[in-house]
């Protein structure tokens, strides 16, 4: 028992030699990435339509300045969402407000450092449909703004 105890503990420490040296760092693998189009879990894969997406904004409080905006869409489902994007990043998050025959009614806060000049990119999950649009260049960070009110929101037609 002792012997193997031993080789155990030999077995052991030289792994740890060999992988802690300064010479040879140990990598991590890469994390996945969550809009690659070969992740079959991403919710914006055009082959996996019947995941709604989990849009959230990761550390809000990095970004010192906010936007709110008040959009209408067509009528969708009671799981539908809304999002904004900063290139790759999710700026922003809507809560539907009211559901009527007119359409949804969502209300957005949206994240930013005030210093982007590009432009904004909206995404709708038709949980109906079961099918994301994208809006591309929907509009630009504007610190400190309020686009559209719940009497005159911002008409969204995909």
């Amino acid at each position: 028992m002792k012997k193997i105890f031993l080789m155990i503990v030999m077995a052991l420490t030289a792994g740890m030699i060999t992988s802690c040296g300064g010479d040879d760092p140990i990598d991590p693998p890469a994390p996945v990435d969550p809009d690659d189009p070969d992740n079959p879990d991403d919710p914006d894969n055009p082959d996996n339509p019947d995941k709604a997406p989990t849009w959230k904004v990761d550390n809000a409080q990095q970004y010192g300045e906010t936007m709110s905006m008040w959009v209408r869409t067509e009528q969708g489902g009671s799981t539908d969402a809304l999002a904004l994007f900063y290139g790759s990043q999710c700026r922003g998050t809507a809560t539907m407000v009211l559901s009527d025959s007119q359409g949804q009614l969502w209300c957005l806060l949206v994240y930013g450092t005030g210093e982007e000049t590009g432009n904004l990119t909206l995404k709708y999950w038709n949980s109906k449909k079961k099918k994301i649009y994208t809006q591309e260049r929907f509009c630009s960070f504007s610190a400190d703004s309020q686009h559209g009110t719940p009497d005159n929101p911002v008409s969204v037609k995909f």
